[in-house]
């Protein structure tokens, strides 16, 4: 039909209101005068319905309201009036004819895929756990909003909204749409452990672990609800709570290293080494790379006076982590280790690397000893000399000095260490026992 502004009357038939739809929205889609940006309303669309300049835009809606049999005023009419048309198949859906109707985007290539229309929103879960295309996916979400009314429908739909800002890190956005979502009667395990994680993301701490605490009462089968509450109760002090979570987690999952290594802290913390220990074996066992906690293994070895298990396991930790190799604080606990377990080389090695990075009094006196009990008297006079040097009030680097003046068979020099060792205490037997020895 050629059209012209008088054609456009009351009594124009669907066959003609679809034929001038359809060359409208698409036979003139790539002109010029088509590409210009139009208002995402009412008017804007009657515009772009009707043609440049011709239209009485009260005529389009009067034919819209005629055709459909209500009345077509406002831009809530008019979404109405879409919808009736493509579900009550007014006009035949198979070429699309509204699809750019209600999408009209100058800048955008986006448009409503129609055939999802009705339909739940399942399609979109697998797009938005492989994030493909989110940006698509959140406009074809909020879209769907728009027409949907159904409680349950919205909720599932304003979750997923949730789910794509949880994966874009847009957590303001996330914490919004879950929360809307949970207020059109949409929960679920999955939902409440995505909003645990956000509120953490903000260090909202506790609405993260009531948000975790919900998950779990949801579903008593989730492994990583518990983990995270396990961290957070933990990190707020409540190490009983804490226990009994990460003890939850291992339940359900024996094989979370992680959840070992953190109860194993929390025994320490309450003094059960024997737990601490067997939790940390574990942790190795399933994975045998992280260095923490064959670092705290070491730890609980040594306070259990398993010195050889312990220089063992600390050397792991370092072998493991170079920057804990460039920690002063290590290297020193395992050349103890080494020394209580007679590992007299390996701990002169231990102390000469902590020596490396913090002259200490102590590293020198404790690689003093070393030498000492190897035999090594001249490297010990040295080392012991040094340690005097660093802290001149230490009896016991006097004392062992003085043994190790005598092992050389200097006994001048050993008599004057000796009698400094007891002039700083008067009480101290052992060297008051080497004086008569050598005297």
């Amino acid at each position: 039909m050629e059209w012209d502004e008088g054609s456009f009357d009351l009594e124009i038939t669907r066959n003609e209101l679809e034929e001038l739809l359809s060359r409208k929205l698409f036979h003139e889609w790539t002109s010029d005068d088509m590409l210009e940006p139009y208002p995402w309303n009412l008017d804007g669309t009657l515009k772009f319905l009707t043609l440049e300049g011709s239209a009485d835009q009260q005529k389009a809606k009067k034919i819209l309201s005629s055709l459909l049999g209500i009345e077509v005023d406002n831009d809530k009419d008019f979404d109405n009036a879409i919808y009736k048309i493509y579900t009550e198949g007014v006009i035949d859906d198979s070429d699309y004819i509204f699809t750019g109707l209600y999408s009209i985007k100058a800048d955008s290539n986006f448009y409503i895929n129609w055939k999802y229309w009705g339909q739940d929103l399942d399609h979109l879960s697998s797009q938005i756990e492989r994030e493909d295309d989110l940006d698509d996916a959140e406009m074809e979400v909020q879209e769907y909003i728009r027409w949907e009314e159904s409680e349950d429908s919205l909720g599932k739909a304003y979750f997923l909204l949730g789910c794509i800002g949880y994966e874009k890190e847009q957590w303001d956005e996330t914490i919004f749409h879950f929360e809307q979502a949970i207020s059109h009667r949409f929960e679920s395990a999955e939902l409440y452990s995505r909003l645990g994680w956000t509120h953490r993301k903000k260090n909202n701490i506790d609405s993260s672990i009531e948000a975790y605490e919900k998950a779990t009462q949801l579903d008593d089968s989730q492994s990583p609800a518990f983990y995270m509450l396990g961290l957070l109760k933990a990190h707020k002090g409540q190490t009983d709570e804490a226990l009994e979570a990460y003890s939850k987690t291992v339940e359900l999952n024996p094989e979370n290293a992680d959840a070992f290594m953190r109860r194993g802290d929390l025994y320490i913390k309450k003094g059960k080494l024997e737990n601490a220990k067997s939790d940390f074996e574990k942790c190795n066992s399933i994975d045998d790379t992280k260095a923490y906690s064959f670092y705290r293994l070491g730890l609980v070895n040594k306070e259990l006076k398993e010195f050889e298990k312990s220089a063992k396991n600390l050397g792991k930790a370092l072998d493991l982590n170079e920057n804990m190799q460039k920690d002063d604080g290590i290297w020193p606990v395992k050349g103890w280790c080494e020394f209580k377990s007679k590992q007299y080389d390996k701990a002169v090695k231990s102390y000469s690397k902590a020596l490396k990075l913090n002259k200490k009094a102590a590293y020198h006196y404790w690689r003093g000893n070393s030498y000492l009990e190897k035999g090594s008297s001249s490297f010990a006079i040295e080392d012991l000399k040094l340690s005097i040097k660093l802290k001149k009030s230490n009896k016991f680097s006097f004392y062992k000095l003085g043994v190790a003046y005598k092992h050389k068979g200097e006994t001048e020099s050993a008599l004057e260490a000796l009698n400094k060792a007891v002039e700083i205490d008067p009480g101290f037997k052992a060297a008051k026992l080497e004086i008569e020895k050598i005297r």
